[in-house]
């Protein structure tokens, strides 16, 4: 654990300004580069997807600075954000705004994950950050250009039963705009028959969805986005 708090403490990551200027990559998967840890399962009834989703842009945006993919402690902000409400349900600018203040997540390994929503414990942090930026809302191609830099946190509609029983293929059932979950925005992509899609990681477990993942159906007309994805988006900033 100390190897990767000496070599991650002292990152640095500059914001570029999104700009329609610079073409976008066609299709970005942040998995085939490595900056993506298992999916995980964060169990009924604890509502603790915004913690999962946090960690996982942390994560992401760790391995591309430094080519390390270090799995994080979920259950730190769990137990510790006092701004979140444990299992009960938070938010991943509080959850980062923690990080920061906090000084930083420990290793999953040393603080794993049990959903219980426990008294905070003692933990020794591995990585921190320096701040977050929020994508531009209603904005396709501004959360596309943050996609293409590093996995990005969202947060969308989940409570409609396509969702909760999806299985495969590009998603294009809207579920609404009430934001009530989390997820981590990995990449986009075109499926074979011309449909353009977020690859999105949820934190149900790996036998939901695509291993864990769901393709949901991108520029689709409105401004928010299906569900809502593009309306309340952050990923996390370093500085040296």
């Amino acid at each position: 654990m100390a190897s990767y708090s000496v070599a991650l403490t002292f990152l640095s990551i500059i914001t570029p300004v999104i700009s329609d200027q610079i073409p976008l990559p066609q299709s970005v998967d942040w998995r085939n580069q490595g900056a993506v840890t298992p999916v995980r399962n964060q169990g009924s009834p604890c509502g603790s997807c915004w913690a999962f989703s946090a960690v996982a842009a942390v994560e992401g945006i760790v391995q591309i600075r430094t080519g390390i993919l270090v799995p994080l402690s979920v259950e730190q902000l769990v137990d510790c954000d006092d701004e979140g409400d444990s299992c009960s349900g938070g938010n991943v600018w509080t959850a980062f705004d923690y990080i920061i203040g906090a000084g930083g997540l420990a290793t999953d390994s040393s603080y794993p994950y049990d959903g219980s929503g426990k008294t905070c414990q003692p933990y020794e942090p591995a990585v921190t950050i320096s701040g977050y930026e929020k994508v531009p809302p209603n904005n396709e191609t501004a959360l596309m250009a943050a996609v293409a830099r590093q996995p990005v946190s969202a947060s969308i509609d989940a409570n409609c039963t396509e969702f909760v029983d999806y299985t495969s293929g590009v998603l294009a059932v809207d579920c609404g705009n009430v934001l009530d979950h989390d997820i981590t925005i990995v990449g986009y992509g075109t499926d074979a028959d011309g449909t353009n899609y977020w690859l999105v990681k949820n934190s149900w477990g790996q036998d939901w969805g695509e291993q864990g993942y769901v393709r949901m159906l991108r520029d689709v007309g409105a401004e928010e986005g299906l569900s809502g994805i593009a309306r309340e988006a952050y990923y996390p900033t370093f500085n040296n």
